[in-house]
């Protein structure tokens, strides 16, 4: 069985180990008894070292085969909602140098979460109690969204294309920037920013995306400035390299590198020897999710 991102899966607890530069880390053993270590330090308070036995989320696996897991929170769950008690307000720049205001509100554990304030425009004071649900947990830290998600992608069909405007930037919970999308019924969509640095997407742009469907999600996916589905072009091979592909480690691979000079791995064992010793590769762009390519090699 080949764990699947996003996807949960019970793994064994064998304990602490302590590395050499004096990091802890719980031994985690997955369905196939594949060993994993997990941070020990954002996962203080969830009492693991009392535990035989934890259920992880496969947050990521992510190009180079690195598996990030999450264990489950013992307060809160995906997807439920929840009260927050506001402790406090403040001010941050995005990164188009533009003030966002941001409330600050605190989980069961004592960690302080931010909100944008214009999911509350009517919350000025401390010690109000706010509900919201819990989009994300990542390295033990609440992501939240509004209660009723502002996001239309659920009433997309996957497959279909659409024709969005920029409308603007916005810092959602985490500290995460996202376009705000808007089509021409005046639904509004969230892409996240920093997946699309090489786009050049900009305030007022229109764009055309595809509805994507991952790992249960719907999302969209911007057409690339460069590249083309379906179409072959020449990647410049950079170097060899091992990878991690589970359950398989130390897999041989050939670097290369797209016109933006983004890496891409591709295992040497299905591109046979000859090719494994050229230049560039000429490869299919098979898929594109998330503004990485999805290669096949020729």
């Amino acid at each position: 069985m080949k764990l699947q991102e996003g996807k949960n899966y019970l793994f064994r607890l064998e304990g602490l180990v302590e590395l050499p530069d004096g990091q802890l880390f719980h031994r985690l053993s997955d369905p196939n008894n594949v060993k994993h270590l997990l941070p020990a330090e954002p996962y203080g308070k969830y009492g693991l070292e009392s535990k035989d036995e934890i259920i992880c989320h496969v947050d990521k696996i992510n190009c180079s085969g690195k598996i990030f897991l999450e264990p489950e929170h013992p307060m809160y769950k995906v997807g439920e909602k929840y009260p927050f008690e506001v402790v406090g307000f403040e001010s941050i720049e995005n990164s188009d140098g533009y003030e966002e205001n941001e409330i600050l509100v605190v989980d069961k554990f004592g960690k302080t979460v931010n909100v944008p304030e214009y999911w509350f425009p009517n919350v000025k004071n401390k010690g109000k109690i706010i509900w919201c649900r819990v989009g994300r947990i990542k390295k033990g830290n609440l992501i939240l969204t509004p209660v009723t998600d502002p996001d239309n992608t659920q009433n997309l069909k996957p497959g279909d294309e659409i024709e969005v405007t920029i409308d603007e930037i916005k810092t959602l919970s985490g500290d995460v920037e996202f376009f705000v999308l808007i089509d021409k019924e005046k639904n509004n969509y969230y892409l996240r920013k920093k997946f699309y640095a090489e786009y050049d997407l900009k305030k007022g742009q229109l764009i055309t995306c595809r509805v994507m469907l991952q790992n249960d999600e719907i999302f969209l996916e911007p057409h690339h400035p460069y590249y083309s589905l379906g179409k072959a072009y020449d990647f410049k091979v950079l170097r060899d390299d091992v990878i991690e592909d589970y359950p398989e480690k130390n897999v041989p691979v050939l670097v290369v590198a797209d016109v933006y000079k983004k890496e891409y791995y591709l295992r040497k064992d299905q591109l046979g020897p000859a090719k494994s010793n050229m230049e560039t590769l000429n490869c299919i762009v098979a898929e594109i999710v998330k503004g990485r390519l999805v290669l096949q090699c020729l």
